[in-house]
């Protein structure tokens, strides 16, 4: 199975309860190949090409922000995703027997790196009564309070 038909079809199950609607299946498909792309969409596999743990974030501007805090029309399939200053994580898996190894730390590598650029970094943490967004500076980047955010987002 191709990392695409993976993500599928980790998205179409249970374990991302957390979408309030689904694609289908062939959407599914194209939105992922079409984040992968555009370098929204990171992944780690093992040797075997299992599917370990990906992490989806959006690098948007200003304007982009506003209307997703507002929960104004916003779908980053056809937005500009690749050149704001703010980089938003939207998504984070890591396969539950693979939660405190490595694929944490590469997949944190890896974002670091194709977002250096970014000024602010903004995750939500689904916690079980409440969503809330912290937004960090560049230089912030370090503390714990991002690590926390960042495994809090894949349920750790």
């Amino acid at each position: 199975m191709n990392i695409i038909q993976q993500l599928t079809n980790l998205y179409l199950s249970s374990e991302e309860w957390w979408h309030k609607h689904k694609l289908s299946p062939e959407e599914s498909n194209l939105y992922h190949q079409t984040m992968i792309e555009r370098g929204n969409l990171i992944y780690e596999q093992d040797n075997n090409g299992k599917l370990l743990g990906y992490c989806e974030f959006l690098r948007i501007n200003f304007e982009q922000w506003g209307r997703m805090v507002c929960h104004a029309p916003f779908y980053n399939f056809d937005e500009n995703t690749t050149d704001g200053n703010i980089c938003v994580v939207s998504n984070i898996w890591i396969h539950k027997d693979y939660r405190r190894s490595l694929v944490f730390a590469l997949l944190k590598m890896r974002f670091l790196e194709l977002n250096h650029h970014c000024e602010y970094f903004a995750g939500e943490a689904n916690k079980k009564h409440a969503n809330i967004i912290k937004v960090f500076k560049k230089e912030d980047l370090h503390s714990k309070s991002f690590r926390e955010v960042m495994l809090n987002k894949i349920n750790i």
